[in-house]
């Protein structure tokens, strides 16, 4: 990725921006803020990345640990996500088991290898109870759209980004799925 690439400054530190669980952006924090950072974005030609993260089998880890442990999982997974982000990069707690992840200033081709880099390392984790899911791992599939190439507005985008993860979702899970038209 660029080493010169431009910032969107997002210095929020409000609590309520915060997810309460796992110390990330939360959804409150993508709708009243960043969106209008990323809006700004587009009208400035910056180009940028979403990573739609989902966790496989969550409700399945659920039901076999119990919810403490799936609170641990979400707390590890913001944790790692906003541990390997570039400073100006977000992890955002997007729904109950699904993340967000803004990568500024990202190609797409830069933004798959960053994705890749991700998965793997929540792949490799050690969470608690993890040795009872479909292949003995937590893992995660994630779903990739970026701006311009893959829409010209911020709607747009996530539900690409979304269709992504679906495909993803649907091939075979823990994979990274790149939009395509």
């Amino acid at each position: 990725m660029s080493r010169e690439r431009p910032k969107i400054i997002c210095e929020v530190r409000d609590q309520k921006y915060l997810d309460g669980l796992t110390s990330i952006y939360n959804r409150k924090f993508f709708n009243d803020y960043l969106r209008q950072a990323l809006t700004q974005a587009m009208e400035e030609a910056i180009p940028f990345t979403l990573l739609l993260i989902d966790i496989d089998d969550f409700a399945h880890y659920n039901e076999m640990n119990g919810y403490d442990r799936g609170d641990q999982a979400l707390q590890q997974i913001g944790y790692l996500l906003k541990r390997n982000l570039r400073k100006g990069d977000f992890a955002i707690r997007y729904d109950e088991e699904e993340f967000l992840v803004v990568l500024i200033g990202a190609n797409k081709n830069d933004s798959f290898r960053v994705a890749e880099r991700l998965r793997k390392l929540i792949e490799e984790h050690d969470f608690p109870g993890e040795q009872i899911q479909p292949g003995g791992k937590l893992t995660v599939s994630i779903g990739l759209a970026s701006y311009p190439d893959d829409g010209k507005s911020l709607a747009f985008l996530i539900k690409r980004a979304d269709t992504a993860l679906y495909q993803a979702k649907q091939k075979m899970k823990n994979r990274v799925e790149i939009f395509t038209f």
